[in-house]
């Protein structure tokens, strides 16, 4: 979209010289592609940051589900993108013969594709999380953290309002409406998607609310011993506990050796 400007994108078509305004639609067509890939990659994205964050087998099976549809999703409007027209030059110059789809159809299908996946993505996490052992607090910041996708919904929201005019304009050039949200969008649409693993540089600025240390004291008064897999307390033979990369003090491991023989 930056290097359809150079040609003209943004003006009045018939300002253009021929060259400039076809390669002006030219790099618009390939831009329409590479959206469908941007926005479906980045929900993608997400759902695989949920997979290495929540272990329920049910939210699991949930995101490979979505992750599957999303994908087909993908290729099926990227391919409609590509395959608009036939010839595929008639997609950037309409003065050769040949017959197009529906572009306000499609652009209208693909909106709303994006807005019903969003929001299934932004409420699927919010029980885990709710129903988690953390404190209110920092149940309320994560949740907070991965509603931030709500700022791209409102984006596809508003973009949606302007299809309808952009795609139906003549002079496609100047009425960018739609372009301009699309990329408002993709970028914000990116950035939400990096939030969630922000929460590091977060406990820092905000240690009340992302900080998982229980208290300062006893996080200097004890070494923690990490573990890297799972620890099995043997005491029976059904007597097997998990700690996935956690951590135990050696207060406690001498407790539980002691208490296990």
């Amino acid at each position: 979209m930056v290097a359809s400007c150079a040609h003209g994108f943004g003006q009045h078509i018939a300002n253009l010289s021929k060259p400039n305004r076809l390669m002006t639609l030219k790099l618009f067509y390939v831009a329409q592609a590479f959206y469908k890939l941007t926005i479906n990659l980045t929900k993608a994205s997400i759902l695989l940051l949920y997979l290495r964050i929540f272990p329920k087998q049910w939210f699991r099976t949930t995101c490979f589900i979505l992750l599957t549809i999303i994908l087909l999703y993908m290729i099926g409007t990227t391919a409609s993108s590509i395959w608009q027209c036939n010839p595929i030059l008639r997609a950037w110059d309409k003065s050769i013969a040949g017959t197009c789809i529906s572009i306000t159809a499609n652009w209208y299908a693909n909106a709303a594709f994006s807005i019903a996946t969003d929001l299934v993505i932004l409420g699927l996490p919010m029980h885990s999380i709710y129903t988690s052992h953390l404190p209110m607090s920092q149940k309320l910041a994560l949740m907070a953290v991965f509603a931030l996708g709500l700022f791209t919904t409102i984006t596809s929201i508003l973009r949606m309002t302007t299809l309808n005019f952009s795609s139906t304009s003549p002079d496609i050039t100047f009425d960018i409406d739609s372009s301009i949200w699309t990329m408002i969008e993709q970028n914000l649409a990116i950035i939400c998607a990096c939030l969630p693993v922000c929460r590091l540089p977060l406990s820092y600025i905000l240690p009340s609310y992302f900080s998982t240390s229980t208290s300062p004291s006893s996080s200097s008064s004890m070494p923690a011993i990490k573990l890297k897999s799972r620890i099995h307390i043997v005491g029976s033979s059904s007597s097997t506990q998990e700690f996935n990369g956690g951590h135990i003090s050696d207060t406690e491991a001498g407790y539980e050796e002691r208490r296990y023989g």
